[in-house]
């Protein structure tokens, strides 16, 4: 599926089953008086004790799906999807008889004063446990249109039962009644479109380019077991309010508090739609190229969040009243604090739908947390619907903040780890005297030259030397252009997207074996006959670092006024901000002793221009200061990648280390006592191919998605 087309399939069925599952509580709500509509409230809270688990698990399923054509399987094994939906099926026929036993106790609890809609909860738990399966194969080979074909023929069904039953008279028992029929649409819809799936063990006719089996290795029932249970808190979040309402207040009051939230629900619509976005991002379709960034979804989240739950605050009666009917409007005040807390409940959404495809348990166990926290609360506070809207709003919030906290530190950790796995390659012994990254993007004709250049230059400081070409996603077919190379001191890399100058250096620079390491430019403006004078003061001198230097007296520089200015201007900000002895930081010739990179890099976060900077700013907050500044000869080509866009980026990345050094002091902080093997976890992001053939070996980073051609030197 196209990314084109995928977009508006999940938008638009997450938009239409949250738009019909609203209507129809209106429905109902106009039908039925306040305490027989707080009793059917009630009874559609305790329904997502089977959604949100049976969510989770489809994620895990979908997302298995995608990324290896398979599902989960028992005790790791490798299932077909028809045995996997007979347990799926198995574990519905026990929840349904769990819950009909259980009807006294509920009768009790929510005030239901009969058995028939409790039992017809029960029977609810067939559908959904049916319909898991099927949804997750569909959302994870991208069939998104009969998934939304299923949905919308359930959301029919049950509006069409449900006014036929409701407005015929068999109230609450009707009203529940239409969602077990919606459901067994929805259902049968699924198992149709999925029943080639079904019947074999294999998705061979639906992935014919890459045959699959369906089974997660090492996986099993006990993660989603796992999943579901944690989710399962999530359900608390989200109901129970409801459910402490009906038990709580009085019949006619959790009728009032229903309906408010009722009119809540509209300030988590946009919310929960960027969740199932992001969710679809996280599980990536055959052929589907459409990843939103998640940042900018979670922003937008929160803006549509907050103004939706403002605007329900200000209109709170009016809205009430249109809605349902003057005999409502009491819940106003309730009206406004619940939309807050449903909004937050939406970011909530927004943040846990990734954790649960990526299978990360510690932030999904925090709706628990608030869970228990909120029942502990209303248990003391309970009196009136405000107490209560009040410890939802709490609670919610609570989590919100927990989970950003999760988020920062989750973040810290993975580039730590990131760091730790570089440095773990760097602190091997050095193999050869020199390594050399040129990183390239879209450089055009020039590459090949210089980069023959640099290889001829090399060879005659008769040092042991290798050169890394590493292409920074580049476009316009340049990695081509040196494919015809065959010297044997040549490493090529290709990072698969465009990151950035200083993430395409880092990409070489932990892949090189020699006791000094740099880079240069692939541009052509500096000369790779430099490299002669670089080596020997290498040799001559030992530094830390060597570094190319516009401003040196013996330097010959042919450059553009316009760039001779605001190279000058930055280099004097840098002066004033970081207290750097240096004339230039910024020209892209620079040779750095191993111990040296060892110890920066795993500190370092820069992946642009300002890279460099980063690196002479921790060498010398580690104690490194013998920078050596060397002579260069510089022609203007015309030729650089550096823009506007590219000044003004480097000048915020510089607030950015500004920022880490002094307010942080992020680059103080011993990272390398973290022990992690390379790939940071049982999941590495990405996989470094070296060589061709059956002698390739793989290496994991987190950090850097990249893949090598030829044969190391």
């Amino acid at each position: 599926m196209k990314s084109s087309n995928a977009t508006p399939w999940v938008l638009g069925t997450t938009a239409t089953v949250s738009a019909s599952n609203f209507v129809f509580l209106v429905m109902v709500a106009r039908t039925f008086s306040p305490d027989a509509f707080g009793a059917f409230a009630a009874i559609a809270a305790l329904l997502l004790l089977y959604e949100v688990p049976a969510s989770a698990v489809q994620a895990l399923v979908a997302g298995a799906t995608a990324r290896r054509g398979r599902t989960l399987g028992r005790g790791g094994c490798d299932r077909g999807a028809g045995l996997l939906a007979v347990d799926c099926l198995l574990a519905g026929s026990a929840a349904c008889v769990v819950v009909t036993l259980a009807t006294p106790l509920l009768d009790s609890v929510l005030h239901l004063h009969g058995a028939g809609a409790t039992v017809l909860l029960g029977v609810d738990a067939l559908p959904v446990a049916i319909a898991l399966v099927p949804k997750g194969i569909l959302f994870g080979l991208g069939r998104l249109r009969p998934l939304a074909a299923a949905l919308a023929a359930g959301a029919v069904t049950k509006l069409a039962v449900g006014v036929v039953l409701v407005h015929g008279g068999d109230g609450l028992d009707g009203a529940v009644a239409a969602l077990v029929a919606g459901e067994l649409v929805t259902a049968s819809v699924l198992l149709f479109a999925t029943r080639r799936e079904l019947r074999s063990p294999t998705v061979e006719a639906a992935l014919p380019e890459s045959p699959r089996t369906l089974g997660l290795e090492g996986a099993g029932w006990g993660r989603g077991i796992g999943a579901a249970f944690a989710s399962t808190g999530y359900w608390l979040l989200a109901g129970a309010d409801l459910l402490v309402a009906r038990h709580w207040l009085q019949p006619g009051q959790s009728g009032v508090y229903a309906a408010a939230a009722t009119a809540a629900q509209l300030a988590m619509w946009v919310p929960v739609t960027v969740a199932s976005s992001v969710m679809g991002s996280l599980v990536p379709w055959p052929g589907c190229r459409w990843k939103p960034k998640r940042r900018t979804a979670m922003v937008g989240a929160v803006l549509a969040g907050a103004l939706l739950s403002a605007g329900i605050a200000l209109a709170a009666r009016p809205l009430l009243v249109a809605m349902f009917d003057s005999s409502y409007r009491g819940g106003s005040a309730v009206a406004g604090i619940l939309a807050l807390a449903t909004a937050l409940f939406g970011i909530t959404t927004v943040a846990v739908a990734p954790m649960l495809a990526r299978r990360r348990g510690i932030a999904t166990w925090l709706p628990w947390v608030g869970a228990v926290a909120f029942l502990t609360v209303t248990a003391l506070f309970h009196s009136s619907p405000l107490q209560i809207a009040w410890a939802t709003l709490s609670v919610n919030g609570g989590v919100v903040a927990a989970l950003v906290v999760v988020g920062v530190l989750s973040g810290a950790r993975a580039r730590m780890a990131a760091g730790a796995a570089d440095q773990q390659n760097l602190a091997a012994e050095a193999e050869l005297e020199l390594t050399v990254v040129m990183p390239y993007y879209n450089p055009g004709d020039l590459l090949a030259h210089n980069l023959t250049a640099t290889l001829e230059a090399l060879a005659q400081t008769e040092a042991t030397f290798e050169v890394i070409a590493v292409s920074d996603g580049s476009t316009d077919g340049s990695e081509q252009s040196i494919a015809h190379i065959g010297d044997p001191h040549l490493r090529r890399v290709v990072l698969p997207a465009n990151q950035g100058k200083g993430a395409a250096v880092a990409a070489g620079l932990i892949l090189g074996r020699g006791r000094y390491l740099g880079f240069i430019d692939a541009d052509g403006d500096l000369d790779p006959s430099l490299l002669a004078t670089f080596v020997t003061l290498m040799r001559l001198h030992q530094p830390d670092v060597v570094l190319g230097c516009k401003r040196h007296p013996l330097s010959l520089v042919d450059y553009p006024r316009l760039r001779t200015v605001y190279s000058r201007g930055y280099q004097l900000l840098i002066r004033a901000m970081f207290r750097l002895d240096l004339r230039d930081t910024q020209t892209g010739l620079k040779l750095i002793r191993r111990d040296v990179l060892a110890a920066a890099l795993p500190r370092m976060l820069e992946k642009r221009f300002a890279w460099d900077l980063e690196l002479l700013v921790v060498a010398r907050r580690l104690g490194y200061r013998r920078f050596l500044e060397a002579p260069i000869v510089l022609r203007h080509q015309f030729t650089s990648t550096v823009s506007w866009k590219a000044v003004w980026r480097t000048f915020t990345d510089t607030l950015g280390i500004f920022y880490r050094l002094y307010a942080l002091r992020w680059y103080d902080r011993e990272h390398r006592e973290i022990s992690v093997r390379a790939g940071g976890g049982a999941a590495p992001v990405a996989v470094l191919r070296l060589g061709t053939g059956p002698s390739a070996v793989a290496w994991s980073s987190p950090r850097w998605a990249r893949s090598v051609e030829g044969e190391p030197a």
